[in-house]
């Protein structure tokens, strides 16, 4: 500890607070997907997580993906569902989660290429990762937003891609519906 202002004496106290990581899913296999296409540039689906699947999250903090840390796995523990979009060379890619009142959802997508077979978590994902699960809370430390939409975006610019979206339960949450909004517009 160091004295501001050239303190050279004082007390004070130190609180530690160890967290034990909570024990893993086993690796199954991925949630449910559905494919959305976009008519003139826009999507809207209402959904709900009942159907989903929890998952392992090891895959989210790897530095292949990039998702989220771990330490934000408890807003992702809930069942998970996927949804599968094509996104335009030339293009912003706009998602918005809106969860039902009182239901506490975050979202995460990942840009993959148009080629092959899409990669599904938690056995492997795309190489731009982005995720959203507290958007508009400012409070350190919050646990929760129940209700409060999500959002994230996506650049394309020389290449097309295929973007895989994940609506999931926070802390473990494993029912709940949504509305989710998908906008392309052109660079």
């Amino acid at each position: 500890m160091v004295g501001s202002n050239g303190a050279a004496k004082g007390s004070f106290k130190l609180n530690f607070r160890l967290k034990v990581a909570p024990k893993d899913i086993p690796n199954t296999g991925p949630p449910p997907l559905k494919k959305l296409s976009l008519k003139s540039g826009t999507a809207s689906i209402s959904g709900t997580i009942n159907g989903g699947k929890e998952i392992s999250l090891k895959w989210a903090s790897t530095s292949s993906s990039a998702c989220f840390p771990a330490t934000q796995n408890h807003f992702y523990t809930g069942k998970h569902v996927l949804f599968q979009v094509d996104h335009p060379k030339q293009s912003y890619l706009e998602v918005e989660l809106v969860p039902a009142k009182g239901v506490d959802l975050s979202l995460y997508g990942y840009q993959t290429g148009t080629t092959g077979k899409v990669p599904l978590p938690p056995n492997g994902t795309g190489s731009i990762c982005e995720a959203s699960a507290m958007r508009g809370i400012k409070k350190y430390g919050a646990k929760h937003n129940p209700g409060m939409a999500e959002l994230i975006k996506f650049t394309a610019i020389r290449n097309p891609y295929r973007v895989v979206i994940g609506v999931v339960g926070a802390h473990k949450l494993g029912k709940g519906s949504f509305k989710l909004n998908i906008k392309v517009k052109k660079r």
